[in-house]
């Protein structure tokens, strides 16, 4: 969905207003997508969702230095995963 294009549109407010909101509902839809998968990644491997949050920032994260950080703490977290198997 796209602002209405109208240079002098009487609506433009609304249809603003219109954007804003479907943009919003878009970011939550997204965000729940992430969370979820996450959470499956981290069920998938033997970890709880906190960790699925870590899996959510290596995989979504636009700053590299937590992306590296949360992968070094997803390791921690599956290492303890596989001596507790062994």
């Amino acid at each position: 969905m796209s602002r209405c294009g109208h240079d002098t549109c009487l609506f433009q407010r609304t249809c603003l207003v219109v954007q804003a909101e479907f943009e919003l509902f878009e970011a939550r839809e997204d965000r729940a997508r992430r969370r979820e998968r996450g959470r499956s990644l981290a069920s998938a491997v033997g970890l709880g969702d906190a960790e699925g949050e870590l899996f959510e920032v290596v995989l979504y994260s636009s700053e590299l230095p937590l992306r590296i950080r949360a992968a070094e703490l997803l390791c921690v977290a599956l290492d303890r995963v596989a001596k507790r198997a062994a």
